[in-house]
């Protein structure tokens, strides 16, 4: 059960969450969770990669087929990164580092960049907000603007097809039982022959279903609800801090008092008791943000300089602003 509800099931042109895709298709690259608890690129539809400072060159996995029985090879990734070029593509912006595409063979992958692209390999997994998974071309080409908007017109490398859906309610989908990727038993994923997934907005509905056994996973639990979830031996509280909810603050660069005055916006900034922030607002869930970013994203770093709760100094740059 889950709280967005899918208006298509193709990844590239949905303006929503594209999550409910993810039993449904691959992407080249799988981002994984490390020991340390970074996160790391890992072997998907591609098995391995030589990056340059102006090219990426990807050697495919083979002998893997798409739902319609078409296969997948360097042709068809090309397509998928053609695809999510295109005009009407809703994640051009993790492919606009990719100048052209090339199937140097049938599983040999090769992109020209633009310029350095140090995000590419997680803009080319499912970190990217669950938009580069790899469509079946054949399937594309057949269904053209009307991929994705029914079982019939979908058609991914997945653990699992799409099998039934209903818009606003739910969708259905079954193992394959040939997905490349095998499961602890050594058996290919997924483990559930037929997972069916409900659209229920509402958290608090969401978390009474869980409780009273009509749903077996629900995502998105609120802060209030934390507590009882831990003590209800019944229930398994799963944490993904790499999804959390983030709250931020920003300036206008365009007008207003802060524009022109730095010493303002670093008074704000010393102004903000982040830890008392997240402890109220959070409901002893919370954490601070001191950065942009999160740990284990790419790019964070804890050594960055970053602003702390001093209110004396927030008042004293308060009154030299002005």
């Amino acid at each position: 059960m889950q709280q967005n509800n899918w208006e298509s099931f193709d990844p590239h042109r949905i303006t929503s969450n594209a999550a409910a895709s993810a039993e449904i298709y691959d992407t080249l690259i799988d981002w994984k969770v490390q020991p340390d608890g970074t996160l790391a690129p890992a072997p998907g539809l591609a098995m391995s990669w030589d990056l340059k400072q102006d090219s990426a060159t990807f050697n495919l996995r083979q002998g893997v087929k798409f739902h319609d029985g078409s296969d997948w090879n360097a042709d068809v990734a090309r397509y998928n990164i053609e695809r999510l070029k295109d005009s009407r593509s809703t994640a051009r912006a993790f492919v606009d580092s990719i100048a052209s595409t090339e199937a140097v063979d049938a599983y040999t992958l090769r992109l020209k960049l633009s310029a350095p692209a140090g995000s590419l390999l997680s803009n080319l997994s499912q970190a990217a907000d669950a938009r580069t998974y790899m469509i079946s071309k054949a399937m594309a080409e057949k269904a053209g603007d009307k991929y994705g908007t029914s079982p019939e017109t979908t058609a991914g490398s997945g653990p699992m097809k799409l099998t039934d859906w209903v818009s606003g309610s739910h969708h259905t989908v079954q193992r394959t039982g040939n997905h490349w990727r095998v499961g602890a038993d050594g058996q290919p994923l997924a483990y559930v022959d037929t997972l069916k997934v409900r659209f229920v907005a509402a958290d608090a509905v969401r978390f009474v279903e869980l409780r009273s056994a009509n749903a077996d996973a629900i995502d998105n639990l609120q802060a209030k609800d934390v507590p009882t979830a831990q003590q209800d031996t019944g229930i398994d509280l799963v944490e993904n801090p790499y999804q959390a909810s983030t709250y931020q603050f920003n300036f206008s660069a365009v007008n207003g008092p802060f524009v022109e005055n730095l010493k303002l916006r670093q008074a704000v900034q010393y102004a903000i008791d982040r830890e008392s922030v997240a402890r109220v607002l959070g409901q002893s869930i919370g954490t601070p943000m001191y950065y942009f970013l999160i740990p284990g994203y790419l790019g964070y770093d804890q050594t960055a300089p970053h602003y702390t709760f001093d209110a004396a100094r927030a008042r004293r740059l308060l009154a030299e602003a002005g």
